[in-house]
């Protein structure tokens, strides 16, 4: 038969007072009987099974033996030869007060067991490893562990808060620290607070949820395989806000405590011990605002007390039980901000509840120590950071004294330290969750290594986070980037986190084996923003060196895919126009000075030749291009880094002239003063046409034209000396422009 497997322990783990157990109902029977129970295995390490085991004398006794955790029903279980078992309990961190009832029957009367203190020892450990989200249910306000399929492994229920039809969702464990898919039962309308118990006596677990919109609490029997029965709604207040777990009337059955934030009333559901329940008892807690419910023995009569969060008056209020399913008048207790979660334990091992509870507009935990009567110190307070919506207590150091963690704003997990008279140390962060709300923390083990872990649900996030407990001085090193994919030359931040954030030190980043930098870490985080990874896929370390407590860790790698950047290729060309045969400079511009590779030049779709890419530039020279107007376009290759790009069309337009050579001589040279010379151009080829320009210096001395290839001009206005004379043909429609070489012309 499935187990209960004590999710109510795992929710909220205990280091309470051992009760003295009021008497519980007689049956008719009259012959005496006795009770003893033991447990497999005691002390025990945090996560492992336990199984309880009732022996009832006479053997010939039949019925039911109940088992209780303090005030809270375990489950029932049937006689067997004088036998009852309850098996594969996973119970919390602490001293647990352990009972077993025997209902009686026709001939035996009904007898309860002595108490077994039941030990479970915590394996130190060094924080909480990454979080891993799994998606159930829209913005769940409340995570509680459970084993719903009876295969010894924890699961995890979430309420579901949609304010129109909210679900219980389930997602059950692999034993490995994974869940499966999550599996959805309807409720009501925002679920806001679920508890578990075995409801009916079958040895599986229930769930009731309050339901805050649609003004009620529903009630899910589970079929033992990880799914539930349609919900019956019993009516309670205007606003239930909270929902706990425990025996107020004495009769080995779960009762309901509910509270309701609206009419600030407190409902009572006494159950039939068959899955159904009576009406609520509503009892008005007058201007009280309340909020969170929790479950203790304050005065040590055995008897189920409450103490309830006042979101309104800055305090909490204990109601003592009077055994019947009544309750005292509250009493209030300063706690100096707006209260939300509570948990009860022995924070200065005197053997008393204490409360603590979380002040989310104070960002505090307060500290309210028991004195063993139902009475509390006042207050003391220790701040841990924004938010504190939920509150767990464990040892989470191995040093048995209680430990508090709280969630608090941006993915903190805060642990306050217990020196175990009472007080704790300044708050430090044991882990952090994905989320930026985080609203509910449970703690179980979810893997099976004997460590707790940490389950949270988060009001921006649908579903549950989860990390898993670290070993005593071991570190999880992760790495993250701000963009992946990127693109070449493109900033990109690198994240190295450390878990558990408390860790010191520095963290050395690599890509594909090469250094990229080593960084101080702050709050467990280190980073640096690089613009030079290269382009293709990268595979990105973090190495975190490790200090005095926590060992160095090397992150898993991760694929950095980088893009190669963009580029635009431009193309001039020189001289443009150009004449047949004239050699003409291709230039290529890339538009990154570091890009490589090469530039191929085409005609149309031939390749005219490549160049070399070299501060972004390539150049290619021909002289072969044909008469009329080329298309020529530039390709540049790419590179590792960078994309290759066409440039856009160059049309390059050549003319079809035919080069000219010009050659100018005298007569006579040398000439004497007022002489007549006769300066003659030749321009080859000898059809070409047109004039030719005679220079002295740069001053034109005439003009004359071509008549076969010749033209000739007369001078006599030379001085006497040494003259630089040229001629320039100025061509013709075929033929190109010259100009002679000088020639000097001596006047005696």
């Amino acid at each position: 038969m499935p187990k209960l497997a004590s999710l109510l322990f795992l929710a909220q783990p205990v280091f309470l007072a051992l009760p003295v157990f009021p008497a519980l109902p007689v049956y008719a029977g009259s012959t005496p009987s006795t009770i003893t129970l033991t447990s497999s295995k005691n002390p025990s390490n945090f996560g492992q099974s336990v199984t309880l085991t009732a022996v009832v004398t006479p053997p010939a006794a039949t019925g039911v033996v109940t088992f209780y955790s303090g005030t809270t029903v375990l489950e029932s279980e049937p006689l067997a030869e004088g036998k009852a078992a309850l098996k594969s309990i996973l119970l919390p961190l602490g001293t647990q007060a352990i009972k077993a009832y025997y209902r009686g029957d026709s001939t035996y009367a009904a007898s309860t067991s002595a108490v077994l203190t039941q030990t479970v020892e915590m394996v130190p450990e060094n924080g909480f490893g990454p979080a891993k989200l799994y998606n159930a249910g829209e913005h769940p306000r409340q995570v509680v562990p459970g084993d719903f399929n009876g295969d010894g492994k924890a699961d995890l229920a979430l309420a579901d808060n949609n304010s129109t039809s909210s679900t219980v969702s389930i997602l059950l464990g692999n034993g490995d620290g994974t869940f499966q898919a999550p599996l959805s039962f309807p409720t009501g309308s925002s679920t806001v607070s679920i508890a578990v118990g075995d409801f009916n006596g079958d040895g599986i677990p229930d769930v009731a949820a309050a339901n805050n919109e649609s003004h009620n609490v529903s009630v899910l029997l589970g079929n033992g395989d990880g799914t539930f029965r349609p919900a019956v709604n019993y009516g309670v207040g205007s606003a239930p806000s909270s929902i706990a777990v425990a025996d107020f009337n004495g009769d080995g059955n779960p009762d309901l405590a509910v509270t309701d934030g609206g009419d600030n009333t407190l409902s009572i559901l006494l159950g039939n011990g068959d899955g159904t329940f009576k009406a609520a008892l509503n009892s008005s807690l007058g201007e009280l605002r309340l909020m969170a419910v929790t479950v203790g023995d304050f005065n040590g009569d055995g008897l189920a007390d409450l103490a309830i969060s006042n979101g309104s008056e800055n305090s909490v209020c204990v109601l003592l039980g009077n055994g019947d399913g009544t309750f005292q008048a509250p009493v209030v207790y300063d706690t100096g901000a707006t209260t939300q979660a509570m948990v009860a334990a022995d924070f200065n091992g005197d053997g008393y509840a204490d409360l603590a509870a979380a002040n989310a507009d104070g960002e505090s935990v307060s500290v309210l120590l028991g004195n063993g009567d139902g009475t509390f110190r006042p207050a003391a307070t220790y701040q841990v950071g924004q938010d504190p919506y939920a509150l767990v207590v464990l040892d989470i150091n191995g040093d048995g004294k209680a430990d508090l963690a709280a969630t608090i704003s941006y993915g903190v997990l805060a642990v306050l330290l217990g020196n175990g008279d009472g007080t704790f140390q300044p708050a430090s962060n044991w882990g952090g969750v994905t989320g930026s709300n985080p609203y509910s923390l449970a703690v179980a083990d979810f893997n099976g290594d004997g460590l707790a872990d940490a389950a949270v649900t988060d009001n921006n996030a649908n579903g549950a986070f989860v990390e898993l407990g670290l070993p005593s001085g071991q570190s999880v090193t992760t790495v993250a980037s701000s963009m992946n994919p990127s693109t070449y030359g493109q900033s990109v931040t690198l994240t190295g986190t450390v878990y558990p954030p408390k860790a010191t030190g520095m963290v050395s980043f690599y890509s594909n084996f090469a250094g990229l930098g080593k960084v101080e870490m702050k709050g467990g985080r280190a980073t640096i923003t690089l613009s030079t990874l290269p382009g293709g896929t990268e595979s990105l370390t973090a190495i975190y060196d490790g200090d005095a407590n926590d060992a160095p860790s090397t992150s898993p790698p991760l694929t950095q895919t980088v893009a190669r950047a963009s580029t635009f290729t431009g193309l001039t060309s020189s001289p443009d126009p150009s004449n047949i045969g004239q050699s003409v400079t291709f230039t290529a511009s890339v538009s990154s000075t570091t890009a490589t590779g090469t530039v191929t030049f085409y005609h149309g779709s031939t390749a005219l030749g490549a160049g070399t890419v070299s501060d972004g530039i390539a150049t290619l020279t021909v002289s072969n291009l044909s008469v009329g107007m080329h298309s020529i376009t530039a390709t540049y290759s790419g590179d590792g880094n960078y994309e290759g790009s066409t440039s856009p069309v160059r049309v390059q337009t050549v003319v079809a002239v035919a080069a000219t050579t010009t050659t100018l001589v005298s007569s006579p040279n040398p000439s004497n003063l007022n002489q007549t010379v006769t300066l003659s151009a030749t321009v080859s080829p000898a059809t070409a046409t047109g004039t030719v320009t005679f220079y002295h210096g740069t001053t034109s001395m005439g003009t004359a034209t071509l008549s076969n290839g010749v033209a000739t001009l007369a001078v006599s206005t030379l001085s006497a000396g040494q003259h630089s004379l040229t001629a320039s043909y100025g061509g013709d429609a075929n033929d190109a422009p010259s100009t002679s070489p000088a020639i000097i012309q001596t006047v005696n």
